[in-house]
């Protein structure tokens, strides 16, 4: 999986791409987010997406 530091969180899962695969959104400590698009061929290399938007401010994310 690729790295990520110890000030990145957990944000939000879903299927974002439509492939079957529950996707993963992290969050940095700035509010900025990274997309991992999971793929069940190969679940250890997940497609990156980085810096995806920013997280809205004022809501705090339901727990996994």
């Amino acid at each position: 999986m690729p790295a990520l530091d110890d000030t990145t969180t957990f944000y939000a899962s879903g299927d974002f791409d439509g492939d079957g695969s529950t996707d993963i959104v992290w969050k940095r400590a700035n509010g900025s987010l990274i997309l991992w698009l999971m793929n069940k061929a190969n679940p250890t290399q997940p497609a990156v997406r980085d810096d995806v938007g920013f997280a809205p401010t004022g809501l705090t994310p339901l727990e996994p």
